[in-house]
This record gives C-alpha cells, sequence and structure tokens, in this order.
C-alpha cells in the first residue's frame, strides 16, 4: 500500500511549502496555514477569491492551482498533492 499523510478522508502522496505568486501554477488538492491571515487563491476551476481570517494550522480542503501573493496575509503556506 502506497504511504501518504491521511487528514480527514483525504490522503497526500506529497507535499510542499508554498512560494506565493500571481502568475506561477501551483497545484494542490488542500493545504495548511502556518501563520494566521487571510489566503487569496485562484481554485482549480479557475475562481479566484480570498479566504478570510483562518487561523493557524487550520486546513483547507479546496482544490487550488495558484496561491495569489497579492490578497494573502497568512504565511508558512504547506500545500499538498
Amino acid at each position: 500500500m502506497g504511504g501518504g499523510v491521511l487528514i480527514g478522508a483525504h490522503v497526500a502522496r506529497d507535499a510542499f511549502n508554498v512560494t506565493l505568486s500571481d502568475s506561477a501554477t501551483q497545484n494542490a488538492n488542500f493545504f495548511r496555514v502556518g501563520t494566521a491571515g487571510n489566503v487569496a487563491v485562484q481554485t482549480a476551476d479557475g475562481t479566484t477569491l480570498t479566504i478570510p481570517s483562518l487561523a493557524a494550522g487550520e486546513y483547507v480542503f479546496l482544490a487550488v492551482q495558484k496561491f495569489l501573493a497579492t490578497g494573502t496575509t497568512a504565511s508558512g503556506l504547506t500545500a499538498f498533492v
């Protein structure tokens, strides 16, 4: 059986530290917030939105293709794929 991180019903095959960018694609199935704040993303379907007031240590179960620098105040994001 393959390894992975089990978070609820979500299994990650890999993870990476997010580098915020308004142009770079960084596909993820879900992500974790290191330091509290807002996270601006472009979803897998292409919708741009800002998720406000995320707490440190919070997991967001949303497929993302971009983690936007503009509008993001949280830091230490970890993405899971």
